[in-house]
């Protein structure tokens, strides 16, 4: 995985549990991967040696891991995204069709866009 996607994929995990991260496990996660500040200067700025901040930042990175690996809330959440695109879609080419066929119904546009909203509210979550 290259470093870019990691760092996507790591922030994605620290949203997710971030929290269940010690103290320090999460000082320096965020120093790294949000201020984007290398091993030498986070060590400076702590007070701890290299080493030291390394060791943190990768024992919080398995953490990371590892709960969603029992978990699986990010896995989750990333697939109730694609139902929900997929379901948007859906109700949008249903409204199309509605809104050119030759008659109105009134009451399957209106349930139509409820839907599109509720799929939208949800998706803003």
């Amino acid at each position: 995985m290259d470093a870019p996607a990691k760092t996507v994929k790591m922030n994605l995990l620290f949203d997710f549990y971030g929290q269940l991260l010690t103290d320090r496990q999460r000082e320096i996660f965020l120093l790294y991967y949000h201020d984007d500040l290398s091993l030498g200067e986070i060590a400076e700025n702590i007070q701890i040696s290299r080493q030291g901040v390394y060791d943190t930042l990768q024992r919080g990175e398995q953490a990371l891991t590892d709960l969603e690996g029992r978990l699986g809330l990010m896995a989750k959440h990333q697939g109730r995204r694609r139902s929900l695109r997929a379901l948007s879609s859906i109700l949008e080419d249903m409204m199309g069709h509605v809104e050119r066929s030759k008659v109105r119904d009134e009451f399957l546009i209106q349930g139509l866009q409820e839907a599109m909203n509720a799929v939208d509210k949800m998706m803003a979550e």
